[in-house]
């Protein structure tokens, strides 16, 4: 089962089984995390194990007709909402499914994605759904993000927070995904708010290839005092991405400036950390970081910005804050 390959999972799993024992009630089922923990992945578990004909000890058989439905995402009685803006009509849509009997199974799972773009019109009518909702019915959100949600919404489930896991736990995991080394793994994790799953994403797309290349391009251009070597890098693509990974870089030579080891984010360039922190003050590192996110907030906010033209400018005032002298 994926759950085993998700462990920090297992505990909110656990938690679920334990209170479907006890026969509670509230059925509704609110699972909020505010990075990308595998929410969607819990609660796709959760529903097998209800809609399961022999989930006997609270295992799922992956056998039954029911779980096969499952399998091939065409289970009559569970029913997916995925809208980027749920408003009136998905309300509407919704009120008369919940009412139906179920067609092959006791139960009935409404499962309601992206939970917090419910417009306030939804938000309401689904309160009073909530409220008391058919006895049959199970009601499955989740949320991720740091969007707040209703504290109404909130009285009316049973919630489920995840907790960005333990770097160990999270390091011992993507340890079973690659073949990188501690530092470009833990690398990965930190630069994705700590999560996993998108530390595996990042490692498993061109990203940190792309960010460890910027970064050969940035030592080489600090040796050569010739900060315009990055130029056609920096506006090839993924532009804004690539000025994050530089603040972020001179953050973690101030970090070491100031001998915050612990909290340094791109271990796997530590050489270059070091080499900006002994060789740069801290008022021209913390003013590299101020220009370079004043850049960045003028390529979001100009449409149409002549990417080189701002990029020549950026790496021009670059060089005189590091105090280049050709």
């Amino acid at each position: 089962m994926f759950i085993s390959l998700l462990p920090w999972l297992i505990s909110p799993y656990e938690k679920f089984i334990l209170k479907r024992k006890k026969k509670l009630a509230n059925k509704n089922i609110l699972i909020k995390s505010e990075v990308e923990l595998g929410a969607k992945f819990l609660l796709w578990q959760i529903s097998r194990l209800i809609l399961c004909k022999n989930n006997k000890h609270n295992n799922i058989c992956d056998k039954c007709y029911e779980c096969n439905l499952m399998k091939l995402k065409n289970h009559p009685d569970f029913y997916y909402i995925n809208s980027k803006k749920i408003g009136i009509e998905e309300i509407k849509e919704l009120k008369l499914k919940i009412f139906i009997k179920p067609q092959i199974n006791q139960n009935k799972i409404i499962w309601l994605s992206n939970i917090e773009n419910i417009s306030e019109y939804g938000i309401n009518s689904l309160l009073k759904i909530l409220e008391e909702p058919p006895t049959n019915v199970w009601f499955l959100m989740y949320h991720e993000g740091s969007t707040e949600i209703t504290k109404t919404l909130n009285s009316r489930c049973i919630k489920y927070l995840l907790k960005t896991p333990a770097e160990k736990t999270s390091l011992m995991w993507l340890k079973t995904k690659n073949n990188y080394t501690k530092y470009t793994n833990l690398t990965a994790l930190r630069l994705n708010n700590n999560s996993p799953i998108l530390a595996k994403k990042f490692l498993d797309s061109f990203f940190m290839k792309e960010k460890n290349n910027l970064f050969k391009i940035l030592n080489y251009s600090i040796n050569e005092l010739n900060l315009m070597n990055l130029l056609p890098l920096m506006q090839k693509n993924n532009t804004i991405i690539k000025i994050n990974w530089i603040y972020i870089l001179l953050l973690d030579a101030i970090k070491l400036k100031n001998q915050i080891n612990e909290y340094l984010i791109n271990l796997d360039n530590l050489n270059l950390i070091k080499k900006l922190s002994m060789k740069y003050s801290y008022e021209k590192l913390f003013f590299s970081i101020k220009f370079w996110i004043k850049c960045k907030k003028r390529i979001i906010k100009i449409k149409g910005i002549n990417y080189q033209l701002i990029l020549t400018e950026q790496l021009l005032k670059w060089e005189e804050i590091l105090d280049f002298k050709q």
